[in-house]
């Protein structure tokens, strides 16, 4: 078979895939989507049956992060793409200087289950919320970003049965420990960038109205108290999301 017809095969299944597992998350928070009627209650191999199982699975030990990231991340339609595509690059970062360019410490089957489950939890803040109109493209950017960056690892390891044998045994253990283990050591590496960008958002509001009336002189105290504690809180958001999209990223890069 020629290679591209090939990975015009790979595309499908993957594709396929990835609407199931996505639909079948909105569905379980009793949500129906009339354009996905088309899709199957139950897993239409057994590929997608064990992705529901390892997602869910990923999903249930990080917590935190997969209940707090889209809300924290203030998903809209304009922001959407950008917040994914961010998260992805995070996950497949190369851990090693050596590997780069080729992926080979970066790309791993507990990775790619990741992002397919990140991409789940995102569909259901979406239909959860007014924006059920991009769930299409939450597939399909999941679609093209699995064939246009992990394609080649996958061929290189058997593809979707790759997949299932990298989880034929113990499926909720091997995610389970990749997850348990990652919180406490990723908080570390959120904090100082989540105080910046708060730091940032504060100074934006005060260039927008203006230092002396941002601050105004019968208000002062109090507007600085109000910053300070607005600081705090979104500091603390940001480190949240920072450290969930960090966690997972050592995670899976193991």
């Amino acid at each position: 078979m020629a290679r591209d017809e090939m990975n015009k095969m790979n595309d499908s299944e993957t594709t396929k895939l990835i609407e199931d597992y996505c639909i079948h998350r909105i569905r379980k928070e009793s949500i129906e989507l009339a354009s996905y009627q088309h899709v199957s209650r139950e897993p239409y191999a057994p590929v997608a049956a064990r992705m529901r199982e390892i997602g869910e699975e990923i999903e249930r030990t990080n917590p935190d992060f997969f209940s707090g990231c889209c809300e924290e991340l203030n998903i809209s339609e304009t922001t959407a793409y950008a917040k994914f595509k961010d998260l992805a690059d995070e996950l497949f970062k190369d851990q090693e200087n050596g590997s780069r360019g080729k992926g080979v410490k970066s790309v791993t089957w507990g990775r790619i289950a990741a992002l397919i489950a990140f991409s789940g939890r995102l569909s259901v803040h979406c239909a959860s919320n007014n924006l059920e109109d991009l769930v299409p493209s939450i597939i399909g950017w999941t679609s093209r970003y699995i064939g246009s960056k992990l394609l080649p690892w996958m061929q290189d390891h058997q593809n979707w049965d790759g997949f299932m044998a990298f989880f034929e045994e113990n499926g909720k253990v091997r995610a389970r420990e990749t997850v348990s283990s990652i919180m406490s050591s990723a908080c570390r590496f959120a904090v100082f960038g989540a105080g910046i960008a708060a730091l940032a958002c504060l100074l934006r509001r005060i260039q927008k109205d203006g230092f002396m009336d941002f601050f105004d002189r019968n208000q002062a105290a109090e507007r600085a108290q109000e910053s300070l504690t607005k600081f705090v809180r979104s500091a603390c958001g940001y480190a949240v999301v920072g450290a969930g999209i960090a966690a997972l990223g050592m995670f899976l890069r193991r």
